[in-house]
């Protein structure tokens, strides 16, 4: 049974995954919004599966915002300053992946 975390933004369920990556549907609300934070060690995905999202991303003092729509990807680099905003209620999943999977994964 799939147990939900709540987040001021929504909730989120957390897949059972092999060790190293993670993968969770998130259910965002409109305007909801996560903190800015990094991921030292992890590559952050997002597919947006129905609303859309902005995601937020800073590297020393470039900054960069994307929207992503329905049917959409952004990836996130590790160690990259980023934060998400639902810009409609959303459902998104999101992937987590170890430095060692990033390097093997499929080009965008």
């Amino acid at each position: 049974m799939f147990v939900p975390i709540y987040k001021a933004w929504g909730h989120t369920y957390r897949l059972p995954m092999p060790s190293g990556s993670e993968v969770h549907v998130a259910y965002m609300k409109k305007g909801g919004k996560s903190s800015m934070h990094r991921h030292d060690r992890a590559v952050n995905g997002f597919f947006v599966i129905e609303g859309s999202i902005r995601i937020t991303q800073e590297q020393g003092e470039i900054t960069r915002q994307d929207n992503v729509e329905a049917g959409g990807f952004i990836a996130v680099e590790t160690n990259t300053l980023h934060g998400f905003e639902a810009l409609e209620d959303s459902i998104v999943v999101e992937v987590y992946g170890s430095v060692d999977i990033q390097r093997e994964r499929i080009p965008t």
